[in-house]
């Protein structure tokens, strides 16, 4: 609630549904069934997240041997500070999808064509975010292997979505879409800046997100003429999500750790992780505005360290 748009008065908390899809209802449910107390249903719920963050510390080194990288590498994911707090202390659900996201790409890795369309369902199910990579997926397969991994997608994706309709439960989770992406801002960066072109046309936040999706296409087809790993298609595309996003909170940059680490991890990108908990000075004000001057901080700061390694190192991963 605390990402309201600046300047909004009230943030509506009676009419505001989760955002969140079934699998993490899931997860919330047993947690509060096992517990019959707050502090039980937390606690369970940490058990549950530091299973899932094992997960993720399994398939990440496993990819690790297949990129041929160092697997000790998996301790910058396992042992990173934010992680730690905002997985097993905050408990966000980047933990789960992660795990799931990491499956799909090691079983894709592994001609497990099936378990990857699998993993890859659940992690939408945890979150939606994971439905930009869909493309990656199946553009990296040959026909038949492409065929088979969509019909599995979409089945899984049609019977993980199932318990949504009960109470017309899918009707508030739109609802709440809706109005995360029509009232809410943290921490973002092109799109305030865009929000200047609303005084010369009000219209033009439809043209912004024109612009996203002709980056982000652009991209993708980038991509596939140049036969880049599917990690790299992942990475690329999700920054390209961050940085014009309308929030951006600390544990959403989380997903890019392992993406990065299987390529090369960048120093903008470390710099990014130490800069951004500052962004939690905007909980100490109680109109939770956003403090400007550390949002210029923390992106000035990432594009003079991006670019000048960029012109040292020729590529902008690693």
């Amino acid at each position: 609630i605390a990402s309201c748009l600046v300047g909004s008065e009230m943030c509506i908390r009676d009419s505001y549904y989760t955002v969140y899809p079934t699998i993490i209802q899931g997860v919330n449910a047993v947690s509060v069934f096992i517990g019959q107390s707050v502090y039980v249903a937390m606690v369970t719920m940490k058990v549950v997240f530091l299973g899932f963050d094992l997960l993720s510390f399994y398939f990440l080194k496993k990819l690790l041997n297949n990129f041929q990288k160092n697997p000790k590498q998996v301790y910058w994911f396992w042992l990173c500070p934010l992680v730690i707090l905002e997985f097993l202390g905050n408990l966000h659900h980047e933990c789960i999808m992660i795990a799931f996201l990491l499956g799909s790409i090691w079983f894709l890795k592994d001609n497990r064509i099936v378990w990857s369309a699998l993993s890859l369902a659940l992690a939408i199910f945890t979150k939606l975010t994971p439905l930009l990579f869909v493309p990656f997926f199946v553009l990296s397969l040959s026909l038949n292997r492409a065929f088979i991994f969509t019909v599995t997608l979409f089945t899984s994706c049609f019977f993980l979505s199932y318990p949504m309709y009960y109470n017309d439960g899918y009707l508030y989770l739109f609802k709440s879409i809706q109005l995360y992406f029509g009232v809410f801002e943290f921490n973002s960066s092109l799109y305030y800046l865009s929000r200047f072109g609303d005084w010369l046309w009000i219209d033009f936040k439809w043209i912004y997100k024109g612009l996203v999706m002709l980056s982000m296409g652009s991209w993708l087809l980038h991509w596939y003429k140049k036969g880049f790993d599917i990690v790299i298609g992942i990475a690329i595309v999700y920054l390209i999500y961050l940085i014009s996003a309308q929030s951006v909170h600390p544990w959403y940059i989380l997903p890019l750790l392992p993406m990065f680490l299987l390529n090369g991890l960048p120093r903008y990108y470390i710099l990014w992780l130490v800069l951004i908990p500052l962004t939690y000075i905007t909980y100490i004000q109680e109109s939770y505005e956003q403090v400007i001057w550390v949002n210029i901080l923390e992106y000035l700061a990432i594009i003079i360290v991006g670019v000048v390694f960029r012109n040292r190192r020729g590529r902008f991963l690693g």
